[in-house]
């Protein structure tokens, strides 16, 4: 069954992978990771060397780019923690990455900082839902008018709903999507290790009803000291694909697991609390195995599964195309003998559906 209308939008939620800049996956390790299509989301440190990067990257069609940018974006045209330069960073964009890069984040997890920074970080007044919601308007223009997506920046922290709920009320449905990322929630129940985290279906329709367009899960994970270890993580991007897999694309468009190495979290998100796929040195985790199994049954369906579909087809048409020629040929018996069917018999049976 396909996973797109025929206008080609998508039906389901696609799947993707975060990572930062300077650990963009080459279009062979995607391949390995089951990601012929679907979204890869990278955290924008140099603006500048993102165009040439991309480009000889030479990622497919499929594979659609969302950048996020944030006051660390930095390189000569980017924000360099100058909140005033959205919207000339945004004419940039739109100018030197068209075709490259499909989506833009804008700013990360505001609500955190805002309310909740992890210490020794102080909270900062500016960053409310009002600030956050002019920064887009700002960005919104531009990017559009060059073909790319914008999307609102994500909530993750204890208040998200109140962040979420009056960034929305002002931007409306001006931004193609709004960014979520529900860590510590549950799919299908798994981690079974957490049994007192929240079920992720009840947590995305609460957010979904908040905001007037689809939601982009930015970043989901687990950590696999949270997991149980490493088969219990393996579970979880199982369960967490399944559960997308079977979420409308009107209420989530896509979601990219965070992350596909370990050295793209924190320095407190390593060892067993890291999140990654694989390590550092390239080495897989049993969990980027389940990720390119679940993801590459999604893309692309099973392809014993397409044989047998093929065979029962031919298998169905060679049964009436049977029928028709016995039909035929009793038809014509005439005396014991057989009168030789005209061509253009022959030809409409041969042609029959």
């Amino acid at each position: 069954m396909s996973d797109t209308h025929t206008d080609g939008m998508p039906i389901m939620a696609l799947p993707g992978l975060a990572t930062g800049q300077w650990a963009l996956p080459s279009v062979e390790l995607l391949a390995r990771l089951g990601l012929r299509r679907g979204w890869l989301r990278t955290l924008v440190m140099d603006l500048d060397a993102l165009p040439e990067q991309l480009r000889r990257l030479e990622y497919p069609p499929g594979v659609q780019v969302c950048i996020l940018i944030e006051g660390q974006t930095g390189g000569a045209n980017g924000l360099n923690h100058d909140w005033a330069r959205v919207n000339p960073v945004a004419r940039w964009i739109a100018a030197n990455l068209r075709g490259l890069v499909h989506a833009v984040e804008v700013f990360n997890e505001l609500d955190i900082w805002h309310w909740s920074p992890p210490p020794p970080f102080e909270s900062s007044a500016i960053l409310t839902p009002a600030f956050a919601a002019s920064r887009v308007q700002q960005a919104l223009g531009p990017l559009k008018d060059a073909g790319m997506l914008v999307i609102a920046p994500s909530v993750a922290g204890p208040w998200w709903t109140d962040y979420l709920t009056q960034m929305a009320a002002i931007l409306g449905d001006g931004p193609d999507m709004y960014a979520f990322h529900p860590y510590g929630q549950r799919a299908y129940g798994v981690p079974t290790a957490n049994t007192h985290w929240p079920e992720l279906t009840m947590t995305l329709a609460q957010a979904r009803a908040l905001v007037p367009r689809p939601l982009a899960i930015t970043e989901i994970g687990v950590k696999i000291g949270e997991a149980g270890g490493a088969a219990g993580q393996a579970a979880y991007v199982r369960a967490l694909a399944r559960l997308m897999a079977q979420t409308p694309a009107d209420q989530v468009a896509f979601w990219n697991y965070f992350a596909l190495q370990d050295s793209i979290g924190t320095d407190a998100e390593q060892q067993d609390q890291a999140f990654g796929l694989m390590l550092d040195s390239g080495t897989w985790r049993p969990a980027a195995f389940a990720f390119a199994e679940a993801v590459g049954e999604q893309l692309e369906p099973d392809p014993l599964a397409q044989i047998r579909a093929q065979l029962w087809a031919t298998e169905n048409r060679l049964s009436r195309l049977r029928l028709a020629l016995e039909t035929e040929l009793a038809r014509r018996t005439v005396g014991g003998r057989l009168a030789a069917p005209r061509r253009s018999v022959i030809k409409r049976l041969l042609e029959a559906p």
